[in-house]
């Protein structure tokens, strides 16, 4: 059972009310409106809702503002990991500066530090803050509406002599993700300026808007089948 499949059933035109095998019901609109409901995690159930059931009773500016805060405060703690590692090393030079002759350890610790504060430094993100609520929104748009795989024409699967197999491009999904292209233009910046500094941000977005949403459908799916096992 794929629930996000399934969210189609909550607009009123595809809305079924059909019956399964020996006359049981099958999971109704409002079965699957009460389990998103009854999912505990606010912020993967905004964000599912946002991608999957946009129509929703829920906020889209509620989801987009949830997303936000988890944006701007990886962004912050990057920056203090850098200021905490520069305070050390401050630290390792004022003693440095209070010997006549620095010990070969205290030396080897500020060269280890020196390189710890660039390693950091090169991972913080970039102060434009107005661009990252637009990476949040183009990723969900690149969630809602993916791209078709080209190798399986986004079937999941391939043929190898009589057998099926999933797709080893996109691991039977039948999508991949948007070109970076598509992504740049989304953010308003040039191509070669989006793989130099906005690729690992939008990267790190997306894949937390994934594990989001799979908590989400996690949760749906244990309320709507609890007896089977989610995949």
């Amino acid at each position: 059972m794929d629930v996000r499949k399934m969210m189609g059933r909550l607009y009123a035109q595809t809305v079924r009310y059909d019956t399964g095998r020996g006359g049981m019901p099958e999971v109704t609109p409002q079965d699957i409106a009460a389990a998103v409901g009854m999912c505990q995690h606010e912020l993967a159930r905004e964000t599912f809702c946002w991608i999957w059931w946009p129509q929703s009773p829920a906020s889209t500016a509620r989801a987009r503002e949830l997303l936000l805060r988890v944006v701007l405060t990886e962004f912050n703690e990057r920056y203090a990991a850098v200021d905490e590692a520069r305070r050390g090393l401050h630290s390792l030079e004022a003693l440095a500066a209070l010997s006549n002759r620095v010990p070969e350890d205290l030396q080897r610790n500020i060269y280890r530090m020196k390189a710890v504060v660039r390693q950091l430094h090169a991972t913080v993100w970039p102060s434009k803050m107005e661009r990252y609520p637009t990476i949040i929104d183009a990723v969900i748009t690149e969630m809602r509406e993916p791209r078709h795989c080209p190798d399986c024409e986004g079937r999941g699967t391939a043929d190898r002599g009589f057998l099926k197999h999933d797709c080893l491009r996109c691991a039977g999904t039948g999508h991949v993700g948007e070109f970076n292209a598509w992504r740049a233009v989304q953010l308003g910046v040039s191509e070669t300026r989006f793989r130099s500094t906005w690729l690992p941000i939008y990267q790190w977005v997306y894949a937390k808007i994934e594990e989001l949403v799979y908590i989400a459908a996690r949760d749906i799916h244990s309320h709507l089948a609890p007896d089977e096992i989610p995949a």
